[in-house]
């Protein structure tokens, strides 16, 4: 689906290799059950396919309320809150889950637990370093922003932030948007009939 692992990955490639496991889970459930369903139409006598559940991956992404995503979110929230202190909570929490690693345990001798996190996906493993996550993750607007655009002589700029956006000033950040968008997008291609193209040799 476009899954990346680089040398240094970031927030960003958290991102899309958590859509990639979204993705890869639906494809995974559509095509066995698909086929389950249709063997069990024509009465073909079939084995069960096992196939490799990532709800593990993904619980360990997204899951309320120890995810990484929602340890960011709690990071992000917290005055003067440090990269190093959101990626030891990482840690913290989830030493024993069967799809994370320490960068040490994954190759990645050059990061501390402080710095970086491996995250065991359906692709591969990847060691992402937890520097600038907490930048790239809060997409709060700063009071003196908004205050310039409600004052706008500009009517679409004053229209575009009203005084309760003002006021409220309250915690706004991407992955808990980023879910919520991925997680719509997932329960309309759950929403859908699709179909398989089957080919007779």
């Amino acid at each position: 689906f476009g899954f990346e692992i680089f040398e240094v990955n970031s927030f960003e490639q958290l991102c899309i290799n958590f859509a990639n496991e979204k993705l890869q889970q639906f494809f995974l459930k559509f095509i066995f059950k698909a086929e389950e369903d249709l063997y069990r139409d024509e009465c073909v006598a079939w084995t069960r396919i096992e196939y490799q559940d990532n709800q593990g991956c993904i619980d360990l992404i997204e899951k309320t309320p120890t995810g990484i995503m929602r340890l960011l979110d709690e990071a992000c929230k917290k005055p003067n809150s440090k990269d190093e202190a959101f990626s030891d909570s990482v840690y913290q929490t989830h030493t024993r889950n069967d799809f994370y690693m320490e960068p040490r345990q994954a190759g990645q001798k050059q990061y501390r637990t402080s710095e970086a996190f491996v995250v065991r996906h359906f692709a591969g493993d990847v060691c992402y370093c937890a520097a600038t996550f907490i930048e790239k993750n809060n997409d709060t607007l700063h009071t003196d922003f908004t205050d310039q655009m409600v004052a706008s002589s500009n009517p679409i700029l004053s229209t575009l932030f009203t005084k309760s956006e003002k006021k409220g000033q309250q915690f706004s950040s991407v992955s808990r948007r980023f879910i919520n968008n991925l997680n719509q997008l997932m329960d309309d291609l759950n929403a859908t009939k699709a179909q398989i193209g089957r080919a007779h040799v």
